[in-house]
């Protein structure tokens, strides 16, 4: 699959701390990333992390989900994207990113 060089930027930064073998058994494990955050740690623009987010998730490499409060009558706190089982394939090994 193509990724532009900020996708794949994105990508491996929503796949931060899984290998293609480890990714979470179930989709709730997952860590879910804001846009601030992904900007702020790809030093990218917020713009720039909604675009390649919005793409990864159309390509099927990233998931969005609304994040809720249960104790709190499931009220909303926020949102994120995090990556699915088929973005994990397409992380960029550690070694090569050196």
């Amino acid at each position: 699959m193509k990724l532009s060089k900020l996708q794949q930027k994105v990508l491996d930064c929503l796949g931060d701390g899984y290998d293609g073998d480890e990714y979470p058994q179930y989709d709730e494990d997952v860590r879910y990333y804001q846009f601030k955050t992904i900007a702020e740690e790809e030093k990218i623009t917020i713009r720039e992390a909604r675009l390649a987010c919005r793409a990864l998730k159309r390509k099927g490499l990233a998931q969005y989900h609304t994040l809720t409060n249960e104790a709190e009558d499931y009220r909303v706190w926020g949102s994120g994207y995090a990556i699915t089982r088929e973005g994990a394939k397409h992380i960029t090994p550690p070694s090569a990113t050196v």
